[in-house]
């Protein structure tokens, strides 16, 4: 059988969600737009599987088992090519958008949420080749993804930091008068800039 990113997957996926906003509204009790941005990254994440981790066969005899060939571990052997720079794009928007649903909002958190994201797919696309494809993978498993993956949040991250300076200096650092949303962006962007510390995302 070969399972792939279908319309159940994505009911699926839905009703993951669902849960999910349910706890953060209640128990949690935070803010609408908190889970409005949250939804957005879980799209983005849906899109990252769909990408990095669909088709694979479960227990299937169709295939010759061909993991241990599709691992690369010598780094920057395939950094000069189209699909490095597919992952390098692929990345950007979790940079970008992690500040807006977790405290993940400084160099030093960015940089280790970059490095363990990349490794985290890597392993993944490992561990289902093992564990349900018998030993084949559709996938190449290689440290460049890892490194691209990395690059692609660091400059993601960045270019929130230089888009969050340049809408508090419009704003002149004064939120006073802005709606909920815009609230909200800056906050965050306050926060990714460290024009105030200890400033919960809500």
């Amino acid at each position: 059988m070969l399972v792939d990113f279908d319309i159940l997957t994505v009911i699926i996926g839905f009703i993951i969600f669902i849960i999910i906003a349910l706890i953060l509204k209640f128990p949690l009790k935070k803010d609408s737009l908190y889970i409005l941005f949250s939804f957005i990254m879980f799209l983005y994440i849906l899109n990252i599987a769909k990408l990095t981790l669909f088709p694979f066969p479960v227990f299937s005899n169709w295939y010759e088992p061909n993991l241990f060939e599709s691992i690369s571990l010598i780094p920057f052997t395939n950094i000069m090519t189209t699909e490095a720079l597919l992952n390098i794009i692929m990345m950007f928007p979790l940079g970008f958008g992690l500040p807006f649903v977790s405290k993940i909002n400084t160099w030093k958190r960015i940089v280790i949420a970059a490095l363990l994201s990349g490794l985290m797919i890597e392993s993944m696309q490992f561990m289902i080749a093992i564990v349900f494809s018998k030993g084949f993978t559709f996938r190449f498993i290689d440290i460049d993804d890892v490194i691209c993956n990395f690059t692609g949040t660091i400059i993601g991250f960045g270019c929130l930091r230089i888009v969050s300076i340049t809408f508090l200096k419009l704003l002149k650092n004064d939120n006073s008068g802005l709606n909920r949303f815009w609230d909200y962006i800056f906050n965050v962007a306050a926060i990714v800039t460290g024009s105030y510390h200890n400033q919960p995302v809500k």
